[in-house]
């Protein structure tokens, strides 16, 4: 994956010092199912009381706000995390001394995809904020099962399926003889999506199969 640098939206501020300063999103693309880790960084001698400190990291999708990860009063508190977040994400707490605010997020789903939000609040003051628009891409790899439902006999119509497991992005089944001629009668295809956000999909062909003809399902 690559990490990209780039302004956010126009109208985002925060308030440091009595003047308003523009938040930057940083622009970070990442696979799915690999681990991601987005860090802000704010400024600090290293001498402040970590029980005084509340971080709260932030995901935006339509206009909602969704709880990704809390610390508070020296710990971490899960209480309000989003469920789809549980057991997948990691504060590194040893960073705070420098100045680092790191947050790994594992096994990376589609939906984890959006405007992330990192908020730093010190003895009641907000005093630092960044953001980061993290994009989640799929790699298009499948795993295929390929049945036949009835006994095929020579000149009789027999049911083929296709299907083919947890790919990214959506796909096409197509069908085809051995000499790479598509077939497009009498076939149906349906679609579902995994908790991951990746695809699932069944085709099934309908077919007159006759004597050592080959038959073949890809992408």
């Amino acid at each position: 994956f690559c990490l990209l640098f780039l302004p956010l939206f126009q109208g985002l501020y925060y308030k440091l010092e009595s003047m308003l300063v523009p938040i930057k999103e940083q622009l970070i693309h990442s696979t799915l199912r690999d681990d991601v880790t987005m860090k802000c960084t704010f400024q600090t001698n290293g001498d402040f009381n970590y029980r005084e400190l509340q971080i709260h990291w932030y995901l935006y999708k339509n206009e909602d706000s969704i709880n990704v990860h809390s610390y508070l009063k020296g710990a971490d508190q899960l209480t309000d995390q989003h469920s789809s977040f549980h057991g997948r994400t990691q504060l590194f707490t040893d960073e705070l001394n420098r100045g680092i605010i790191s947050l790994r997020i594992s096994n990376l789903m589609i939906s984890d995809g959006g405007s992330y939000q990192c908020v730093l609040i010190c003895r009641s003051a907000q005093t630092h904020n960044d953001s980061f628009k993290l994009t989640v891409t799929g790699n298009q790899i499948f795993t295929s099962i390929f049945t036949i439902s009835n006994p095929i006999f020579n000149g009789e119509e027999s049911l083929l399926q296709c299907e083919l497991k947890g790919g990214y992005p959506k796909a096409e089944i197509i069908w085809t003889t051995k000499d790479g001629q598509k077939i497009n009668k009498q076939i149906s295809t349906n679609y579902s999506i995994t908790k991951e956000g990746c695809f699932n999909i069944i085709s099934n062909l309908s077919l007159k199969l006759q004597k050592n003809t080959t038959i073949c399902c890809t992408l």
